[in-house]
């Protein structure tokens, strides 16, 4: 593979430290809940892979601090001017949400940190593997991107001020656009995706579960009250 050059992780959760922190997946759960300008007033706004599809800003909100991405494909810099309505907000940090497995992904890394002027940070991957170590190696099922941030900033959550999670429900009811016809999600599994978060929140201690804000927690976490 080829050598990826990163920003040192240890800046990134220096940047997440002490702050109000909010996730925004693609889940048609929030929409018509005009969550837009709350979203946007954290201090930290996270969102997920091809989220410039979303042009709903009074639902979704439109700032972005930081970009979790798979790199199954490349980021351009038209995606990011692709969606008018998202102001031309560019991400202060771009985060591989996944190891980085073989040289297609290494090379679509690499090409991203050659067009865009944004840090790229490779995270400690020994926290995912923790994740994984919750799914039956035989079935070829890998969490999703949203779980995959929603786990590694619990590992963090004690520097954390609050981490609010928006439009992540671990179902396929994706907003309208985000998804394309072609996507596919043969290695995910959403049911399992849910139970591992369910069983991942039992182990928080009360005063971590204090920080954590998830919209429909009923749907996240039925049973665990």
């Amino acid at each position: 593979m080829n050598k990826i050059f990163t920003k040192n992780e240890l800046d990134f959760i220096e940047y997440i430290s002490h702050k109000n922190i909010t996730i925004v997946g693609p889940s048609v759960s929030i929409n018509k809940c005009n969550l837009g300008k709350i979203i946007d007033n954290s201090d930290i706004v996270i969102r997920i892979n091809k989220y410039y599809k979303i042009c709903n800003v009074n639902d979704y909100g439109k700032n972005i601090d930081i970009l979790f991405y798979n790199f199954y494909d490349t980021i351009q810099k038209n995606n990011f001017l692709f969606n008018k309505s998202l102001s031309n907000n560019f991400p202060k940090f771009i985060i591989s949400s996944f190891p980085i497995l073989n040289d297609i992904m290494c090379n679509n890394i690499n090409n991203s940190i050659e067009l865009l002027d944004i840090p790229h940070i490779i995270y400690d991957y020994s926290i995912f593997d923790e994740l994984i170590q919750f799914y039956n190696k035989e079935d070829d099922i890998i969490p999703t991107s949203g779980l995959t941030v929603i786990y590694y900033l619990l590992k963090h959550i004690d520097k954390i001020k609050s981490l609010n999670i928006y439009g992540i429900d671990f179902s396929n009811n994706y907003t309208k656009g985000y998804k394309n016809d072609t996507d596919t999600f043969i290695h995910h599994d959403m049911n399992i995706d849910k139970n591992v978060f369910q069983i991942i929140y039992s182990k928080l201690s009360k005063l971590q579960k204090n920080k954590i804000i998830i919209y429909n927690k009923y749907q996240l976490l039925a049973g665990l009250w």
